[in-house]
């Protein structure tokens, strides 16, 4: 499992927190590439993950997260993928986008 606990010193629960990191290795120590926030639950946030190219090869929850599969259930590439994060919870949408290095 690549969960981690973080004290940040207060209650997360009342604070937004969240953090979504910026590489990962599907066949090492953080094999799944998620987000990390105690206010969402499951249902409430999706990961759209993009190629170099803009073709959307994966979707999911982000809470689940991407394990570097596409959406046939080939592994890709190393490299250089875009995600847009889209989150609805506490009655507010949230959509944060960025990039993620896949090492493997």
């Amino acid at each position: 499992s690549n969960e981690l606990l973080i004290d940040l010193g207060y209650n997360s629960n009342v604070k937004d927190t969240l953090l979504i990191p910026s590489a990962f290795t599907p066949t090492g120590l953080n094999p799944i590439f998620k987000i990390s926030n105690p206010a969402i639950s499951r249902g409430e946030s999706t990961f759209d993950i993009y190629n170099r190219w803009g073709d959307k090869i994966w979707t999911g929850d982000a809470l689940d997260g991407w394990n570097g599969d596409d959406l046939s259930g080939n592994a890709v590439g190393d490299g250089v993928y875009v995600y847009q994060f889209t989150a609805v919870y506490r009655n507010k949408r949230v959509v944060k986008s960025g990039s993620v290095l896949l090492l493997k």
